[in-house]
């Protein structure tokens, strides 16, 4: 009967090894199309008529209204410095670290 299993447990396994190598081929493949239009993006803006400074401000400043709106607010951003051990009375080399309390929706951790 061991002997039985053997194959079965074995099979189980080559399903399951190749359901994994399927789904990262198909992601690589979906990776592939969306870097290819990233590419195609920036060669489409290289070979576009140059826009005017004015343009590009009033898009920047509109991107800085739309982004505030998703930044934390100052209040919940902390900083604290801390220092390494050294001698007493001797220089003291410190960093100073920055910590959002909380990230806005949709952002990596």
């Amino acid at each position: 009967m061991p002997r039985r299993r053997l194959p079965v447990l074995t099979g189980i396994l080559v399903l399951i090894a190749l359901a994994i190598l399927i789904s990262l081929g198909t992601w690589q493949v979906e990776r592939l199309h969306w870097k290819e239009g990233l590419i195609a993006d920036i060669a489409a803006r290289q070979a576009a008529a140059p826009v005017p400074l004015a343009d590009i401000e009033a898009m920047a400043a509109t991107a800085a209204i739309s982004n505030t709106a998703e930044s934390p607010p100052p209040a919940a951003i902390s900083t604290t410095r801390s220092a390494t051990s050294s001698p007493p009375g001797a220089a003291r080399p410190a960093s100073t670290s920055i910590r959002p309390w909380s990230l806005p929706t949709g952002a990596c951790s």
